[in-house]
């Protein structure tokens, strides 16, 4: 396809950045395609290779499978329901949406849904991460649901145990090299052990300047991340995944669940990352102080806590899951503070 995709947010895609291979979410066994000399796609990638089961997801419309109900009359709407639609049955399948390979879009409106494609690069991202796969996108005359706006359909690649495919090289990805590129100094923490230095970066978010939102969890700051409103701590995962790791969630601990949205939107975590995590649940005794931010690349986890700049500071509990975490075999290197601040 030509343009921008759905996925796309005006930047290009990881697999693009830095060589005409590379290694995005499914563990590494999923190979980028890209032609020496072509101009990199932006929201999706113009071939996916790779060896292991096939997933064939019928295509999905904007509304509930449940109920039949579509999501409104909305493009956007429809198709955050749709994508919705198609991980449910790659889970179903036992896959997930990082092993996606190729999707086509059919759209029925072009000019609606050229206004729309922001809302519908938000509503992407917050099923499909940074997984850019190939993608056509189709503008047809009608569905056969009449009131849909949108069909998605998707093939996925549940990769053979143990398979890396060729092209690639396994990276280790911690926050380490980034909070070095964008340090303050670092912060102090004293443990039972004694006294650590747990590195520090800081950033800067715009201030969400659109229409207010409802949910603010009693008062929370609300910053622009491309064009969408959201926390701070959402805002770092695309901050996370820009630099290299393959995705990250919110763990919302007021409420007791992973985003990568705004609420109501929840997600999973994959078999690696949710295993160190629940390891590090048991050593702590529970949730309570669980770092902001868990990111995740093929072979490693990080966390990242997020304070405001001159308002919050690390708390007991959050000390406590810091040394949980270490006994649970994670290194200081694996952890960082982010300092932000509004622009």
């Amino acid at each position: 396809m030509s343009g921008e995709a759905p996925g796309g947010d005006g930047s290009r895609p990881p697999s693009a950045i830095s060589s005409d291979r590379s290694e995005p979410g499914a563990a590494g066994a999923l190979e980028i395609i890209q032609p020496e000399g072509w101009q990199a796609p932006k929201g999706y990638a113009n071939a996916v290779a790779g060896r292991g089961r096939l997933v064939f997801v019928a295509g999905q419309v904007g509304w509930d499978p449940l109920t039949g109900t579509f999501a409104g009359d909305d493009l956007a709407a429809q198709a955050a329901q749709a994508l919705a639609n198609v991980a449910a049955v790659l889970r179903a399948a036992g896959a997930e949406p990082g092993h996606v390979v190729r999707m086509t879009w059919y759209v029925t409106n072009r000019e609606e849904y050229l206004a729309a494609r922001p809302a519908i690069g938000a509503a992407y991202r917050a099923v499909m991460g940074r997984h850019y796969p190939a993608m056509s996108l189709l503008i047809v005359h009608s569905l056969l649901e009449e009131r849909a706006k949108v069909e998605i359909e998707a093939t996925a690649l549940i990769p053979d145990l143990g398979y890396r495919n060729p092209g690639v090289q396994r990276r280790r990805t911690t926050v380490n090299a980034f909070a070095k590129k964008h340090g303050v100094p670092p912060e102090t923490i004293t443990l039972a052990s004694g006294a650590v230095h747990v590195q520090k970066f800081s950033w800067r978010f715009r201030l969400w300047a659109g229409e207010p939102i409802g949910e603010t969890y009693g008062g929370k700051a609300i910053v622009d991340s491309e064009g969408s409103p959201v926390f701070a701590e959402l805002a770092m995962i695309h901050v996370l995944e820009e630099h290299g790791f393959d995705g990250a969630v919110w763990v919302d601990s007021y409420r007791g669940r992973f985003r990568n949205a705004m609420a109501p939107a929840v997600c999973t975590l994959p078999a690696h990352a949710l295993q160190v995590y629940d390891r590090i649940v048991t050593i702590n005794g529970g949730r309570r102080g669980c770092w902001d931010v868990l990111a995740w690349s093929a072979v490693d986890v990080a966390f990242v806590e997020c304070k405001r700049k001159g308002q919050d500071h690390i708390n007991s509990n959050q000390v406590k899951w810091l040394e949980s975490a270490l006994r649970a075999g994670l290194r200081l290197e694996d952890f960082a503070i982010c300092e932000w601040e509004i622009e």
